[in-house]
């Protein structure tokens, strides 16, 4: 199994656990306390990057380290080392303590894509969302993306590249996103209200970073990464939201007469 320095020279830390979260099977305990998603990308002076993504449907954080070799996505689910308890306690394991070890540090909302192109690891963040419809019928929020960033990971081993490969980089984060994007990270919203099938089985017609967000289900993190959907902004959103109060009227109607 893949280990890099950042697990071979960092000792497993002790963790300061509220009571609320519970080890469990090596997993910190799901809550049903709902947070803000958080996403930071931190680059290191070493040149080596983590993505410490802390879920709105969970009580931990989770970090994703960025193979500087291959580019490849690495995350071991191991307590301590890449779980912790709280953003704060993971970037100061990542940083050890210091900022100044910080090249750069980014602070998004939301995990929109990542692929390793040739001589770079591409990945897409949201830094600014705008609540498009923030109360769905039975819970949830739709999010339109309103600002976003590329993170451009240079690699240490990269790839040859031919000049087609070469010109779909850059035609990739040369994409139109802001504004016309969107995503709910707890109801699948690619299918008429309401949808029956669970989040991570979207109707995949619809979905625009498909491909984009397979390095995340393959380290076993699908939720981290987004499922993102491209419409006409007035056109597509007015449908979406009118299929779900539709919906919402007819089991109030339904309620009150029985």
């Amino acid at each position: 199994m893949w280990e890099s320095s950042y697990y071979k020279e960092r000792p497993k830390r002790e963790l300061d656990q509220p009571t609320a979260i519970a080890k469990s099977g090596g997993r910190l305990a799901k809550t049903s306390h709902f947070r803000d998603t958080s996403v930071v990308v931190v680059t290191l002076d070493s040149s080596e990057v983590y993505i410490v993504v802390s879920l709105s449907s969970r009580s931990d954080t989770q970090v994703i380290y960025v193979d500087p070799t291959t580019g490849a996505l690495c995350y071991n689910e191991k307590l301590g080392y890449d779980v912790f308890s709280s953003q704060n306690e993971a970037l100061d394991y990542v940083t050890n303590g210091s900022k100044s070890l910080c090249r750069s540090i980014i602070y998004a909302r939301a995990i929109l894509g990542y692929a390793a192109l040739g001589s770079f690891g591409l990945l897409l963040v949201a830094t600014r969302l705008t609540s498009s419809i923030p109360n769905l019928p039975g819970g949830g929020c739709v999010y339109t993306v309103t600002e976003s960033q590329w993170v451009k990971i240079s690699l240490q081993n990269p790839q040859p590249q031919g000049k087609g490969e070469t010109k779909n980089a850059q035609e990739l984060t040369e994409l139109d996103i802001d504004g016309k994007h969107y995503f709910c990270e707890t109801r699948d919203i690619t299918r008429p209200f309401p949808s029956r099938m669970p989040l991570q089985h979207p109707d995949d017609e619809f979905v625009w970073n498909g491909w984009f967000s397979t390095p995340f289900k393959n380290i076993g993190l699908p939720q981290h990464c987004v499922i993102l959907l491209q419409f006409n902004h007035i056109k597509g959103l007015n449908s979406v939201l009118n299929e779900w109060t539709k919906h919402a009227q007819q089991e109030i109607s339904g309620s009150a007469s029985s």
